[in-house]
């Protein structure tokens, strides 16, 4: 298997650039039709004045070579008209996207109006594109571009969804496809709307069989993101329960980066659907989007999956020991909190054993400042463009929350998206010591960058919502 981390993945900067800013994508080049005259051979022809006796042996003297490089470019020519025109007759459905992809090497070793030809093509294609998303018109459900082949000029690529478990994933999923009607993409077979069929590749051929998958819900017709796909992923670190120790806690930037890339798939065998391990290349990825809650919340949200997850499976003696309220929260965290193998590890220091012990579900919390602290690298690692997304101000400020995160993903917005419900806070469910002790154990523990964003969270009060920060870009970004 290629190796997802390839340096080709990272770009390269000038040296004056400061190392923490992603390299500036070089624009797509619109050649002027008038680079015909530079081309080899053509440049050359004599120079006016001329005799009308020279001019006609000067233009029988071109070469073989030549007349071949002018053939190209007609056929080159009629080739890309065709195919533009055929997003215009059919405009309800996508053209054969990947016919036009396949002359691409041809067409880019002629350069000049050739390879500008081929360019306006594709910027046609991306608008024609927002405009069937606009309009709720949908693409073809064939091997066309709902499975193209990524490359130097295709779309969509992917946008990561780095998030925290319960941190607001399944909202952004579910928003960000109701307000724009495209379809969304996850790391993940089998679970949510996928929980019962076999994955779905965004991409058609080798690349794709490594994932991500489409999220495809039955009856439901939408457009696939003409720019960037929204890709749900939990990276890695973010395990629970007593089973769950140091060694499967503990993660290094280069073990979260390839979970970020990884996940499952689901295939057809003769005993059913079965899942196997998948890992894609960081190349396909453009984008990020890096979620907060505010940890007091998303940490109680974890035992309030589990409680859910084991009442689903009709664990009786789970649900009866574990209530759904202040009082299971806690002796969750106690019985969480046997697992004292991560407080015992050689890299946990001196003072953060005591500021971790000091504060109940103290694995979680750990698993929670890592995973943040390594999202950042990750992101500057791979010079991935991040948009740092604060899931309160969904309730603070909804729409303009919501049309930053479209305009972020290059989607336009055809409804206003589902509903957010307010009320999941849970501070009270902290003692007042507890905050402070939790907060002390945040502020060691986070990288200068986790901090900035956890600063100004109110870790006195027990309903007080989350600072007034705006959606903002962050610095690789």
């Amino acid at each position: 298997m290629n190796n997802p981390l390839s340096p080709a993945r990272f770009r390269s900067c000038s040296s004056l650039q400061s190392p923490i800013k992603a390299c500036p994508r070089s624009p797509v080049s619109f050649s002027s039709p008038l680079r015909l005259l530079q081309w080899p051979g053509i440049s050359s022809l004599p120079p006016s004045p001329m005799k009308v006796g020279e001019r006609a042996t000067a233009r029988a003297s071109l070469s073989v070579g030549q007349a071949l490089a002018l053939a190209a470019l007609c056929a080159s020519v009629a080739v890309i008209v065709a195919t533009a025109l055929s997003s215009v007759l059919f405009s309800d459905t996508l053209y054969d996207f990947d016919y036009a992809l396949s002359t691409r090497s041809l067409l880019m070793n002629t350069h000049g109006t050739s390879s500008s030809l081929l360019n306006l093509t594709l910027a046609a294609y991306t608008k024609t594109t927002l405009e069937l998303a606009a309009t709720g018109k949908t693409f073809m459900n064939n091997d066309s571009f709902a499975n193209s082949t990524v490359t130097s000029h295709g779309w969509p690529m992917i946008a990561l969804l780095m998030s925290f478990p319960n941190s607001g994933t399944s909202f952004t999923i579910h928003m960000t496809r109701e307000a724009s009607n495209t379809t969304t993409a996850t790391n993940y077979a089998l679970e949510g709307d996928i929980r019962n069929k076999p994955s779905v590749p965004v991409y058609k051929g080798s690349i794709g069989s490594q994932g991500p998958w489409l999220e495809l819900i039955s009856n439901r017709e939408m457009s696939i993101p003409p720019r960037y796909i929204l890709t749900k992923t939990h990276c890695k670190g973010f395990c629970s329960g007593r089973v769950c120790g140091a060694d499967k806690t503990i993660q290094t930037v280069r073990s979260f980066a390839i979970g970020c890339l990884s996940g499952t798939r689901a295939i057809e065998t003769n005993r059913g659907l079965e899942k196997v391990e998948i890992t894609y290349d960081a190349k396909l990825v453009g984008k990020a989007i890096h979620i907060f809650r505010h940890p007091l919340d998303n940490i109680v949200a974890r035992f309030h999956l589990e409680y859910n997850v084991q009442r689903a499976r009709g664990n009786t003696a789970f649900t009866d020991a574990f209530t759904k309220d202040e009082n299971g929260f806690k002796r969750w965290c106690r019985l969480e909190d046997t697992n004292r193998s991560l407080l015992a590890h050689r890299l946990i220091d001196k003072r953060l054993r005591q500021v971790m012990a000091a504060i109940p579900c103290f694995n979680d919390f750990y698993r929670y400042i890592q995973w943040h602290n390594l999202a950042f690298s990750v992101s500057h690692d791979l010079n991935l463009p991040t948009m740092i997304l604060h899931y309160d101000n969904y309730s603070k400020d909804f729409e303009a929350t919501r049309d930053n995160l479209l305009n972020w993903l290059e989607l336009p917005r055809v409804a206003n998206g589902v509903k957010f419900h307010d009320g999941k806070v849970y501070r009270s469910y902290y003692t007042l010591e507890e905050k402070q002790a939790i907060h002390a154990f945040i502020r060691e523990f986070s990288s200068a960058e986790t901090w900035k964003h956890l600063i100004n969270y109110d870790f006195e009060s027990n309903d007080a919502p989350a600072p007034n920060v705006t959606v903002e870009l962050s610095a690789v970004l």
